[in-house]
Order: C-alpha cells, then sequence, then structure tokens
C-alpha cells in the first residue's frame, strides 16, 4: 500500500513529548498498577496472540507496556516517536528492544507481526492518517494476529499546550466515539474480536474542552473497547478494541484524560480490540 502521509505537525509533536518526558517517566504516567480492566485486556490479547510472532508496541513511550507484555511471554518490542522517551526505555528495560519511528512511518513486512498496539498512542495522529496506519496494522498481522488500540471517547478535537509537568506542549488530542473507531477498525480489514468501555477514574471531574475546535467530552463517562477479527487470517486488538480479519473475507496517556485473508481452513484472521475511555 502507498506511504503513509506524513502529518504536518510531526516535529512540534516529536519535540513536545521530548520536552516532558522526563516529567512522564517521573509521574509514573501510563502505570498500569491501578488499572485491573487494563491489565486484563492485555492478559487476554497476549494469550490470543503468543506464539505467533513478535508483537509490536507502536508509540511505547518509556516502555511500561512493552515490559509488561515481555513478562506476559510475548516477543515484544516498542517504537516511538520521542527519542528521549525510548532513551528512557533502553534505560529502564535494557533486554528489551525499542526504536526512533513514527506510526506513520512504519516499515513492516505483510505477516510479520504476531500482534500490534496502539495503547493510547495514536490519538495525536491527523484524523485523515488513522485509516493509512490502521491499515499498516491489519497488513502486518499473520493469520491469528490481533491489534489492541486504546484512545480516548468523545467527539471533536483538543488543542493541548500543557503536558505532563506542566511542560509546554504543541499537540492535539483527536476524540473519537466507540462506533466510529469499530468502522475504521472495519474499513482497514480488521473485524472486531472484543470491546472494553471504562469510566473516568474516581476523582476526575469531566474537563470542560474550551479548544477553538470544539471538542466535547463524552458525556455519559464511560470508556470502550472492541475486539475484531481481521479478514485475513489474522487477530487484531484496537482502542481497547480487539479485532481480527473474519475468516470469509479477502486474502489477503494524555494528561487530563482518564485511561481497539479468508480461508477454507480453521485459520483466524487478524482482529482488532479497541479500547475507549473519556476525556476527563
Amino acid at each position: 500500500m502507498p506511504p503513509v502521509q506524513q502529518p504536518a505537525d510531526l516535529d512540534a509533536v516529536r519535540e513536545s513529548y521530548d520536552r516532558c518526558a522526563d516529567a512522564y517517566v517521573e509521574m509514573d504516567a501510563g502505570s498500569l498498577d491501578a488499572q485491573p480492566w487494563l491489565r486484563a485486556g492485555l492478559a487476554a490479547f497476549a494469550e490470543s496472540v503468543r506464539g505467533l510472532g513478535p508483537v509490536l508496541d507502536v508509540g511505547g513511550g518509556p516502555g511500561g507496556v512493552t515490559a509488561h507484555l515481555a513478562g506476559l511471554g510475548l516477543d515484544a518490542s516498542g517504537v516511538d516517536l520521542s527519542p528521549r522517551m525510548v532513551e528512557h526505555a533502553r534505560r529502564r528495560y535494557p533486554d528489551l528492544r525499542f526504536s526512533v519511528c513514527s506510526a506513520t512511518d512504519l516499515d513492516l513486512g505483510p505477516a510479520s507481526l504476531g500482534g500490534v498496539l496502539g495503547w493510547w498512542s495514536l490519538f495525536n495522529l491527523p484524523r485523515e492518517a488513522l485509516p493509512g496506519v490502521l491499515k499498516t496494522f491489519a497488513e502486518a498481522l499473520v493469520p491469528g494476529g490481533q491489534a489492541l488500540v486504546g484512545t480516548h471517547v468523545g467527539e471533536g478535537d483538543i488543542a493541548r499546550t500543557e503536558g505532563y509537568g506542566g511542560h509546554p506542549v504543541n499537540w492535539t488530542t483527536h476524540l473519537y466515539r466507540p462506533e466510529e473507531l469499530a468502522g475504521m477498525l472495519a474499513d482497514a480489514g480488521l473485524d472486531p474480536v472484543a470491546e472494553v468501555r471504562l469510566p473516568a477514574r474516581p476523582g476526575r471531574r469531566a474537563r470542560r474542552c474550551c479548544s477553538p475546535r470544539g471538542a466535547r467530552p463524552d458525556p455519559s463517562g464511560q470508556a470502550a473497547g472492541r475486539v475484531a477479527r481481521c479478514r485475513r487470517a489474522t487477530t487484531t486488538p484496537s482502542t481497547t478494541t480487539s479485532a481480527r480479519p473474519p475468516t470469509d473475507s479477502r486474502n489477503g496517556s494524555d494528561p487530563g484524560s482518564a485511561p481497539c485473508a479468508p480461508t477454507a481452513t480453521s485459520a483466524v484472521s487478524p482482529g482488532a480490540m479497541p479500547m475507549t475511555v473519556p476525556i476527563a
């Protein structure tokens, strides 16, 4: 497929995450310790793809989720746009593999991965770029592989100017409705396998979105995740939506937010597992 168009704000987003990477690690942002449902989703994902091939954590930041997956018996590695985030990942987990790469610049061979994650790491991508990235995920999965995607629930976009530790940033959080993300996964060639919706964390109030872009948080205070089956022979999780390709089709953590080929045999197609949480 043609290369994914590079976002116009790629350098600004990279520099923003570099600036707040140290604070992100110091704050232990993205920790799974108090997130039993997220750990359960990762455990289900790991059980589904174990033994199918390498697993890539796209936008893995300082490596916590990559390391968690490795602890679950997966051959996991991570990539991130921010060189500073990757420095932290390599320091914290020297036995694992991490490299600097944008989600829009992945060079993945066909059927080269057992699983791939976009764990609350794709919401900064321009809306027009996300479908291409999800398509890249789908085409990289082996039969039975899965993609797991987590993101923030809501409508519209939120322009951010302050990040972790109060550091200045310049990025946009794009919000998605669960059904919207599920449709994008289906269009990428992934069938839902499971979906998880999570409420806003206790004690966090819904943030009033005053961005001129008119973003609106999800009023229900819920999050969503879906597992889907890919339309080739694999399984992909996304947005704490998990999906995989159908067996009968073609061959072929943001500050202020609360924590997705047809065969005639029994081979399972790739799928996706979406997980979403409301912006709060």
